[in-house]
């Protein structure tokens, strides 16, 4: 896990949609959708 994953989490719980969150963090949409399993699997929770 990465600063810039936890930053992106970050962004997906604040903006509640994926593609504002990327736009916080200068990422593209996909990217935070490839994020969010991987945090999924080292948490073991779905997000």
């Amino acid at each position: 896990m990465s600063i810039r994953m936890l930053r992106t989490l970050i962004a997906v719980e604040r903006t509640r949609t994926f593609s504002a969150a990327a736009s916080d963090v200068f990422i593209t949409h996909a990217a935070v959708g490839q994020q969010m399993p991987e945090l999924g699997e080292i948490w073991r929770q779905p997000f």
